[in-house]
């Protein structure tokens, strides 16, 4: 079996792979996507020292070029045992450590142990990617009624405490519909007004710049204000996302 970092061959059987998946939930509980991680080890073999330290030098500087492609191949150097792709990785190949474990005895002679950790983050859906990119994060809704029907005010007297008095029986009612909504790769629409036809003017909306994690990009933060008036009392129920 042999790794390869980007174009930095490792020697055949020289490395050790253990692989772990984590399954990523939006904020709602929902699946959305999995980290995978590869911890890898091994040793690097070499004549003396300073060919070992400089084999261990160019296997540095290959995992400080981060975004690239980890594929482990079987025994042909053809067929893909596993593979992390950099694309279409959300986050991009990162090497997020890399350590010599012991520098005694006969290391630094004939071999160099060496370990390190690369992840990336996958998104779920085999479709088109615009369907992956409006998978929805998050959605919160507030629905605000006030007024319609009766409404009373307090006259105020002279010589004597204000009295309550009926000052119309058709109050006009107001509601306003406000909401926000997170798509992982693109900005959600607003769901649209409850009501309408007693929308008083367009509606206003706000769409906030997305939060970069490595060579993507995700949390495109979309927010919405309906207000509405009715001659009679409204009623109705925040909506739910779809």
């Amino acid at each position: 079996m042999q790794l390869k970092v980007g174009n930095y061959p490792f020697p055949v059987n020289a490395a050790t792979i253990g692989r772990s998946f984590k399954i990523m939930e939006s904020p709602d509980g929902v699946p959305y996507g999995e980290v995978h991680s590869w911890d890898v080890s091994g040793e690097l073999l070499g004549n003396g020292q300073a060919d070992l330290i400089t084999t261990e030098t160019t296997l540095r500087t290959s995992l400080g070029l981060q975004y690239q492609d980890l594929v482990f191949y079987a025994d042909d150097g053809v067929t893909v045992a596993a593979a992390m792709p950099n694309l279409p990785s959300l986050t991009g190949v990162k090497i997020k450590e890399y350590s010599v474990p012991q520098v005694q005895g006969s290391v630094y002679a004939t071999f160099v142990p060496f370990s390190f950790r690369a992840e990336a983050t996958y998104i779920y859906g085999n479709g088109p990617a615009v369907a992956r990119d409006m998978a929805m994060l998050e959605f919160q809704e507030v629905l605000q009624i006030s007024g319609g029907g009766q409404r009373y005010g307090l006259i105020e007297c002279v010589d004597a405490p204000a009295v309550s008095a009926l000052v119309t029986p058709f109050a006009v009612c107001r509601a306003t519909q406000h909401g926000s909504s997170k798509g992982l790769g693109t900005w959600p629409e607003p769901p649209g007004p409850i009501w309408p036809e007693y929308l008083i003017e367009a509606p206003d909306i706000e769409k906030t710049s997305p939060r970069r994690t490595g060579v993507g990009y995700v949390e495109y933060a979309t927010a919405w204000t309906y207000k509405f008036e009715s001659p009679s009392r409204l009623n109705g129920v925040p909506m739910r996302v779809l």
